[in-house]
């Protein structure tokens, strides 16, 4: 059954890292996407954290800072300090070919856009507080985010010519700049809640303080319940202990309990496996997107090939509830199996396969129906 409220029920992506150009016309409540180790599932991912958040520095930061896209700067003053590179968001990482990059809907009525321009000097003595004689005009750039073509964001710095390095007389500005620039906004404005899992395990800090959203509400119950359901363990209660006081060098001690029926006292998350931590990461995660997106990189990961069709079903169900959209890509037939069988369960599941494939430089996306997917998990048609 379509959902008719998503924020993305399709997806366009031009110029933006590995992507020239891609289509996607269309995306369901949960949209599984496979395809081929570099054809650029994980900056699918990237972009619709990007499109949530329309653009906010702090967030291209972030996916650029994983990516290790850090360059090391030297200021006027001859001090070293590293930065993000933000060059690499641009397809082919030059922004003198390709200025500009989209992310949104294919209907083009809510895109985001990112540009590189230049910028004059007397724009750069207003917003960098440099002298406009102390630099030639081809040195300076303006990276401007906007949203329905409204301006949310401006981020200036300057290029020594003829390289690919930064300076800066205040290196603080590199990130700072949105407040440089008066007319721009520097509010998170129309922004979707977007929570991110990559491939590997959550730290139990940050799990520990998404779970701080939901206890005492009726999320946390649900939460509790699937994750009972999926772990086969009857887990009556879920608590987080410690104070969350980071000494120097040392994680905080915040730590999460659960009461498992039969035993007289509480036992450490962790202690039951990576798996049983994944799941629960799964379901606080899922509760905490309510209204918004979740993006998950390696769905499969920590997953037991047994349980992946309830796994599903918990996604499925909970995102349909919650009216979350949930994105997630894969390279495991058993994940794909699992999600064709969970959607085959209800007809009020609404989901998509995708596959992405690359061909030089072009990218382009195959999208299953449901139909297709049940068929490719019971003939073993290869859709990966």
């Amino acid at each position: 059954m379509p959902s008719s409220n998503l924020h993305l029920s399709s997806l366009s992506i031009k110029g933006f890292r590995g992507i020239r150009e891609l289509s996607i016309p269309r995306l369901s409540r949960v949209s599984l996407i496979t395809g081929k180790n570099g054809v650029g599932k994980t900056t699918i991912l990237e972009a619709v954290r990007m499109y949530a958040q329309r653009g906010h520095p702090s967030v291209l930061s972030e996916v650029l800072g994983k990516r290790d896209e850090i360059t090391t700067l030297t200021s006027n003053d001859g001090d070293e300090f590293s930065v993000t590179d933000f060059l690499t968001l641009f397809n082919g990482r030059n922004i003198e070919q390709n200025k500009n990059f989209s992310i949104g809907p294919t209907s083009r009525g809510n895109q985001l856009k990112i540009k590189a321009t230049m910028m004059t000097s007397i724009e750069a003595s207003k917003r960098l507080n440099i002298d406009a004689e102390e630099v030639e005009e081809d040195d300076l750039r303006e990276i401007t985010v906007l949203f329905r073509n409204g301006v949310l964001h401006r981020l200036p710095w300057r290029m020594r010519a003829n390289s690919r390095l930064f300076t800066h007389r205040r290196p603080h500005h590199y990130f700072s700049g949105i407040g440089l620039d008066r007319g721009a906004s520097t509010k998170r404005s129309n922004t979707i809640r977007c929570l991110n899992l990559g491939p590997g395990l959550l730290g139990s800090d940050y799990v520990a303080k998404i779970w701080d959203e939901i206890a005492l509400t009726d999320d946390e119950d649900r939460t509790v319940r699937a994750f009972r359901e999926i772990l086969d363990i009857h887990v009556e209660r879920i608590a987080v202990v410690g104070n969350g006081i980071r000494a120097r060098g040392v994680d905080s001690d915040r730590r999460i309990l659960v009461k498992v029926r039969g035993n007289s006292h509480p036992i450490p998350l962790v202690s039951l496996g990576d798996g049983a931590f994944r799941l629960f990461t799964f379901a606080v995660a899922l509760a905490n997107s309510k209204d918004g997106f979740l993006v998950v990189d390696e769905a499969e990961n920590g997953i037991h090939y047994s349980i992946q069709k309830m796994f599903w079903k918990l996604i499925l169900q909970t995102a349909q509830e919650l009216n979350v959209q949930v994105l997630a890509t894969t390279h495991s037939w058993d994940c794909v199996r699992g999600f064709a069988q969970a959607l085959l369960d209800s007809e009020k599941f609404d989901g998509t396969l995708v596959r992405v494939e690359k061909e030089a430089e072009e990218t382009f996306a195959v999208p299953y129906t449901k139909n297709e997917i049940q068929a490719a998990a019971e003939y073993g048609i290869e859709v990966r």
